[in-house]
């Protein structure tokens, strides 16, 4: 059995919303319990909902993916950006995915994606070097139709000019900002990422936040097309989720920190 994050747990309505999960045992509303699918274990099983709901509202719900597209995936190695990975994939688009870690982009490949490009800056300082040239030389000159952008910051910027006029600009984090929620959740905070507006006009983007758990809690009705289409694509074969670390439950700090760190690619679980 797995449980549901949305029925139960902190992001849930109702009387479930207690914080935790590292845990031996736990308490979950019958409702929020559902049956582990045929061909995945336990550990892919943990990585399945969250991960791919997120991609697939992203991708689907709020971006509109259609097949022959090209998506350009921020953050990639990350368990929500290669669930956008594979999603995209089964969307049939053109996957160009970007990261930070040569080992780890050439794991991403080897999970689907078409292209790779390591976007830190070959002398170690901050920031991302630029890389709208090679995404435009991959899309024949064009630009991607999509961007995913988990990552914020100067990836943000530099993606606004790998697009092709009309795109759609996917928010979907801001990973390399966590500054930004200094303030938080108190208006008035002075830490906000900044898109230019020239740039959003002048190439008639279409900019979309894309918070999955809000969006699905003002309209629960998105919710079950997006579970048929998961579960479907689990029981014919082609989504199987990666999981690429496992740690004791005794080792949960461990877990956190390789987590935080960026230390693995996909998912990880922490075993009672």
């Amino acid at each position: 059995m797995l449980v549901d994050g949305l029925l139960s747990g902190p992001r849930s309505v109702g009387a479930y919303q207690t914080y935790g999960g590292f845990a031996d045992y736990a308490v979950a509303p019958a409702a929020a319990v559902r049956r582990l699918p045929a061909g995945l274990d336990f550990d892919q099983g943990c990585n399945l909902l969250g991960n791919y709901e997120t991609a697939y509202h992203c991708l689907v719900t709020c971006g509109q993916v259609q097949a022959g597209e090209t998506v350009l995936i921020h953050g990639a190695s990350g368990s929500t950006g290669l669930a956008a990975v594979h999603v995209a994939k089964l969307l049939g688009a053109t996957v160009i995915a970007t990261g930070r870690s040569d080992d780890k982009l050439a794991e991403v490949r080897a999970q689907g994606a078409d292209h790779v490009i390591n976007c830190r800056n070959l002398d170690g300082s901050p920031g991302v070097r630029r890389f709208r040239d090679e995404v435009k030389a991959l899309t024949r000159g064009h630009g991607v139709d999509v961007v995913h952008d988990g990552v914020g910051g100067d990836i943000s910027l530099e993606s606004l000019r790998c697009v092709k006029f009309g795109a759609r600009f996917l928010i979907v984090g801001w990973a390399a900002t966590p500054a930004v929620a200094r303030g938080k959740g108190l208006r008035g905070a002075p830490n906000a990422n900044m898109l230019p507006t020239n740039l959003i006009m002048m190439k008639g983007l279409t900019v979309r936040g894309c918070p999955t758990v809000l969006s699905t809690l003002h309209d629960p009705s998105i919710r079950a097309p997006r579970l048929a289409a998961i579960f479907q694509w689990v029981e014919e074969g082609r989504l199987r989720p990666h999981v690429s670390r496992e740690f004791p439950l005794s080792a949960y700090k461990e877990a956190m920190l390789a987590k935080w760190r960026g230390e693995f690619v996909g998912g990880c679980v922490l075993r009672p």
